[in-house]
């Protein structure tokens, strides 16, 4: 993908359309079904841990880059008219078990943008494989 595709919210039922986009998105980059499924439900669970179904003024953009050669999808919720008060330290636990990585940023403008990654097999099978070399200091 060169440009994020962005789904507006404005209904329960765009953030389903936005979890079907990221599965087929993920589907045409590779990802194995486990993959596909996880992303795909972390999308739906962070938009209804941002209230996006009730509030109906956020967005979710989905982008598909490359880094270091391993492909990845970021999916990016992003709510209008966030309050500081509307999210505890466990908001995200059961998003951030399905996904790479999760950045919460506050923004100036009074929303809040969450942004979880999915790093495709092939990222997590070279890392594992970094990790288990072991270095000796000297």
């Amino acid at each position: 993908m060169d440009e994020p595709e962005v789904i507006k919210i404005l209904s329960g039922n765009d953030i389903i359309l936005a979890r079907m986009r990221v599965r087929e998105v993920a589907r045409s980059k590779g990802f194995d079904s486990m993959g596909q499924a996880c992303i795909s439900l972390a999308t739906s669970s962070l938009a209804y841990a941002l209230g996006l179904d009730r509030a109906c003024q956020g967005q979710i953009a989905i982008d598909c880059f490359r880094d270091q050669g391993c492909t990845g999808i970021r999916v990016i919720c992003t709510k209008a008219k966030a309050a500081r008060d509307d999210f505890s330290s466990g908001t995200f636990t059961e998003t951030r078990r399905m996904v790479d990585e999760l950045k919460v940023e506050a923004l100036p403008s009074d929303e809040v943008r969450v942004t979880v990654i999915k790093w495709k097999e092939e990222h997590r099978a070279l890392a594992s494989s970094l990790d288990s070399h072991h270095f000796e200091s000297f």
